[in-house]
């Protein structure tokens, strides 16, 4: 199906042709989500008059019904060769130690998962470790970070986490000795650990966290938990649950906070649900915990932060002769059938 839009180019006359004006370059994806494919538009570029765009390649959805050998019925079944094993027992096929409150985000068909409370034989330890889960292989795999000037992250849980440019990013959380209120990066292809000083304010943990394709670049955004606040080698404190919304800017690895320019808003919770409309450009908050189980649902318009729900990225050829008839390919997000 053609996808028909309508913008339009200007040129000057000038020694050379000039290019056409273009979104600012988007970053590379991330995925705890799932954006689309950039979609390949051709078509014919005209001296000061608008064109139609035409002939539209979108990118081809992926088959469930036969990729990984998925079956296309509604049937629960077991990962290959995991077996049942004893309460609280090591995992017949690799997997992490039992446990609760891990981090966890998906990104190039792996499921990553880090720290989390639990272990084996009824345990409480604030893990630190990192697996992966292969959806293709059906293997899981545990990353050994090497020793390097920056020591390792305590263990943690209630945070959580999101994966972008090779790398994955933790939030907030806390364990027995204290809270957090900054971002500590793994880099999958050195396996080293980073604290690059990336802070939110105050601690948050068992919050709400997700990712949004945005323009010019993605945007992680983070509602309600716990949180208080804490000096640097402060113990472990009791939080207050909160209702504060911030986000993340990619681009920038800035925070900023949401300030709602509604009198209405959620009550102060932890452990709600999280989901993105993005044809309406709004969050969405279902339920959580504030001293008893909640069920009401909220939605906040983010489109003052996520901008438009299309960009072009990309022209190719950037230049060509005022004439006009120059075949052009234009790539871009957000281009939908």
């Amino acid at each position: 199906m053609a996808l028909r839009l309508h913008q339009t180019v200007m040129s000057t006359h000038s020694n050379s042709t000039s290019r056409s004006a273009v979104g600012k370059k988007r970053s590379p994806k991330a995925t705890s989500y799932h954006p689309q494919e950039p979609s390949t538009l051709l078509l014919l570029l005209q001296s000061s008059k608008r064109s139609s765009f035409t002939e539209v390649t979108p990118a081809q959805p992926r088959d469930l019904t036969t990729a990984g050998g998925y079956v296309s019925d509604m049937s629960w079944s077991r990962i290959t060769g995991d077996k049942t094993v004893g309460p609280n027992q090591e995992s017949s096929i690799g997997a992490p130690p039992p446990r609760a409150n891990a981090g966890a985000c998906l990104y190039k068909d792996k499921i990553f998962v880090y720290g989390g409370h639990g272990g084996l034989n009824y345990a409480r330890i604030a893990f630190s470790d990192i697996y992966s889960f292969d959806i293709n292989t059906e293997v899981w795999t545990k990353y050994e970070p090497v020793i390097t000037q920056t020591p390792h992250p305590e263990g943690r849980g209630g945070h959580t986490l999101f994966a972008f440019d090779d790398k994955l990013y933790s939030y907030g959380g806390w364990n027995s000795e204290t809270q957090y209120n900054n971002i500590v990066v793994f880099d999958l292809n050195t396996c080293e650990w980073s604290d690059p000083d990336i802070y939110n304010d105050v601690a948050r943990w068992n919050h709400s966290a997700i990712m949004v394709e945005a323009i010019p670049t993605y945007k992680y955004f983070i509602f309600g938990g716990e949180s208080t606040n804490f000096n640097e080698g402060q113990a472990r404190t009791f939080g207050a649950y909160v209702n504060s919304s911030c986000y993340l800017d990619i681009g920038t690895m800035t925070w900023s906070e949401i300030k709602p320019e509604s009198a209405e808003c959620p009550s102060p919770r932890e452990y709600a649900a999280i989901s993105y409309d993005s044809t309406n450009s709004r969050m969405l908050i279902f339920g959580g915990w504030n001293n008893g189980w909640l069920n009401d649902m909220y939605a906040l318009a983010v489109n003052k932060i996520v901008g438009p729900s299309y960009a072009i990225t990309e022209i190719d050829p950037p230049l060509g002769q005022l004439t006009g008839g120059v075949p052009v390919t234009i790539k871009g997000c957000g281009f939908k059938d």
